[in-house]
């Protein structure tokens, strides 16, 4: 319907609501008129039953109480010649008819009847029943039925011829319009086109003149204007076609630095290590690192707010100050290489003008006593006990690099060991906080489910498991994995 509506010329769509708002208006009239006609006609029928039944009751009165059926039934024949009138019954008390009249129901009406009691003085003596008949009500409202129908034609016509005849001068400035637009739109622009009325149909031919003009004026300059836009479009692609190839081998090689900084095949002696790092864009901000210094093998895991270039290098920033740091000073505790660390990398991110901090742990492992010290604020150190098939969690401690330029007094070191086949897992929130199709994150519950059903597996078995069931999920940041595995 709303298709076929739409599809109409603008004529139609005047023509056929103004038609049926009056037929509609017209046809609730009709009823109402009818359905009053019909309610008055029968409420006076039942009056008119109730006279005739009490006309005829007293009438009758003197020849029952003398059981004077002959005149009983001249009266009755007398009440009988009423055309509406189809029964007519006066009986005793002991219900003996003394006189009656009756006739056919007609098809299409329906009787009226009612009773009334005869008295004389002051007895119930007998009852007449009276039936009148609602055929002539039913004849007339049909005459009217017909009548309105024809009414309603009559309007139909009427209301259809003027409006046709009304939207025809209404409209004749449109389509005016309308011829002017179709020339405009095959290119022949038009001459003014005349304006014959100042209503609102006049003022848009007004505006749409003003149009034509505009677009005719541009028209002759437009394919001077075209060939001077493409040299200048030309000259851009070209500009930018540059820059982006500069910009994106610049972002190839922060990339390639970075990758260079990630061990690529990180050992352990006396660990089974396996690791990996996949960043969200082209340079990410997670790293991670295993530094042999002297008996001391450091091992270090981080997350810079964000991803991307600024991640990226903050990243980088904070590995060469680990390593200078280290290489100067090879005995430091842990609690003291961060504190260090943050001083320059808080300094930077200042210059930098990046809201940007980094959760980082540092481990450093013993040879002589066989303990991991760490401090540093990062995600737990999740460890799978070989010995008891069992998965703890160790919670971090510390403060966040970036955030104040001072954290002494903030950071302490804190010591735990690994027995022979036991895992600990070292990861960034990439994938605690990847996204299931329900909609739940994967979360340390589900790293530590993972871990316990991977855990008697080597380091690459471990690893494997954890990112093919991250892999399902759906991830918004960087990702870093590192399972150390005590042989």
């Amino acid at each position: 319907m709303k298709m076929f509506f739409s599809q109409l010329s603008l004529k139609y769509k005047i023509l056929f609501p103004i038609i049926l708002t009056i037929l509609l208006a017209f046809s609730v009239f009709a009823s109402y008129l009818i359905n009053d006609q019909r309610v008055q006609g029968e409420l006076a029928l039942q009056e008119k039953s109730q006279w005739v039944a009490e006309l005829l009751a007293n009438s009758s009165a003197f020849g029952v109480w003398n059981i004077d059926d002959g005149a009983i039934k001249e009266l009755v024949k007398a009440f009988s010649r009423d055309k509406e009138i189809i029964l007519l019954r006066v009986l005793t008390a002991d219900m003996e008819v003394l006189g009656s009249f009756e006739k056919q129901v007609l098809n299409g009406s329906k009787e009226i009847k009612v009773e009334h009691i005869i008295s004389y003085q002051g007895e119930k003596i007998g009852r007449v029943t009276v039936a009148l008949s609602n055929f002539n009500l039913e004849q007339n409202i049909q005459s009217i039925r017909r009548q309105l129908i024809v009414l309603s034609a009559s309007i139909f016509l009427i209301t259809s011829i003027i409006t046709i005849i009304a939207s025809r001068y209404a409209l004749r400035p449109l389509n005016l319009l309308m011829s002017g637009v179709t020339r405009a739109t095959a290119r022949n622009l038009p001459e003014a086109i005349v304006v014959k009325s100042e209503d609102e149909l006049g003022k848009l031919t007004h505006a749409f003149n003003q149009m034509s003009s505009t677009i005719f004026e541009y028209q002759n300059h437009l394919e001077e204007k075209i060939k001077q836009r493409t040299v200048e479009l030309q000259a851009a692609n070209q500009q930018l076609t540059e820059a982006m190839d500069a910009l994106w081998g610049e972002m190839a090689l922060a990339k390639k630095i970075q990758t260079v900084l990630v061990p690529d095949e990180p050992y352990f002696t006396g660990f089974d290590v396996s690791a990996s790092l996949v960043a969200a864009d082209e340079v990410g901000g997670d790293y991670f690192d295993i530094i042999h210094i002297q008996d001391i093998t450091w091992v270090v895991i981080g997350d810079v707010s964000g991803h991307g270039v600024p991640a990226g290098l903050i990243m980088m920033m904070v590995q060469t100050s680990i390593h200078t740091v280290l290489l100067d000073n090879p005995g430091i505790d842990s609690s003291k290489l961060l504190t260090i660390v943050n001083q320059t990398i808080t300094m930077n991110i200042d210059k930098m003008g990046e809201q940007k901090y980094m959760t980082i742990m540092v481990l450093a492992y013993n040879n002589d006593d066989g303990a991991f010290y760490h401090s540093g604020l990062h995600e737990d150190i999740v460890i799978y006990r070989a010995a008891t098939d069992t998965v703890e969690s160790i919670e971090s401690s510390g403060m966040w690099l970036g955030m104040v330029p001072d954290i002494t007094g903030m950071m302490s070191v804190s010591d735990f060991r690994l027995d022979s086949g036991d895992s600990m897992l070292l990861y960034t929130d990439g994938i605690t906080e990847a996204v299931g199709s329900n909609g739940e994150m994967f979360d340390n519950v589900g790293l530590e489910k993972e871990l316990a059903i991977h855990g008697k597996k080597s380091a690459a078995g471990i690893h494997d498991g954890i990112i093919n069931k991250i892999n399902t999920y759906k991830i918004n940041d960087d990702v870093a994995l590192l399972v150390i595995k005590k042989e």
